[in-house]
C-alpha cells in the first residue's frame, strides 16, 4: 500500500509543475501593439492574382482594447472600431468613406502583424492578405 500512495504522490507532484509551468504559456499576451505600423495589403483579385497595396496603421491598445487608424497612407486614414486583442490574436473593423467595412483577423509575432482582411459590399466579398512591421 506505501509503494502505492508513493507512486500516486509522485503522479500528483508531476501534474502540479505541469499546470503551474503550462499555465504561463496559455495566457501569455502579446507586446503591447502601441505605435504605427507598416506593409502591404494584398487584395486577392477575382483571378486569385494578389494585388499589394500600402498600408499603415496607427494603434493604441489599452488591455485588450484597441483603437486608431488605418489607411493607405499617412493623409488617408479611417478609424479602428470594434478592436480587440486576445494573446497573439488581433481584431477589429475599419469602416471607409465610402461606407466598406474591411474586418481584420490578424495574429501578432514579436514586431510583426500578419493574417487577413475581409469585406462585403453590394453582396460581393473582398479578401486581403496583411503584413505589417512596426516602423521605426
Amino acid at each position: 500500500m506505501e509503494g502505492k500512495v508513493t507512486t500516486l504522490m509522485k503522479t500528483l507532484a508531476a501534474l502540479a509543475l505541469l499546470m503551474v509551468t503550462a499555465a504561463p504559456a496559455a495566457t501569455a499576451q502579446t507586446a503591447d501593439l502601441t505605435g504605427k505600423w507598416a506593409g502591404t495589403f494584398s487584395i486577392i483579385t477575382p483571378d486569385g492574382t494578389p494585388r499589394d497595396q500600402p498600408i499603415e496603421l496607427t494603434l493604441t491598445q489599452k488591455g485588450k482594447d484597441l483603437t486608431g487608424t488605418a489607411g493607405p497612407n499617412a493623409e488617408r486614414q479611417w478609424p479602428v472600431s470594434k478592436g480587440t486583442v486576445a494573446g497573439t490574436k488581433v481584431a477589429f473593423d475599419v469602416t471607409t468613406d465610402e461606407g466598406l467595412v474591411i474586418k481584420f483577423t490578424l495574429t501578432s509575432a514579436k514586431d510583426r502583424l500578419q493574417g487577413d482582411a475581409d469585406a462585403s459590399s453590394e453582396g460581393q466579398t473582398r479578401k486581403a492578405k496583411v503584413d505589417v512591421t512596426r516602423a521605426k
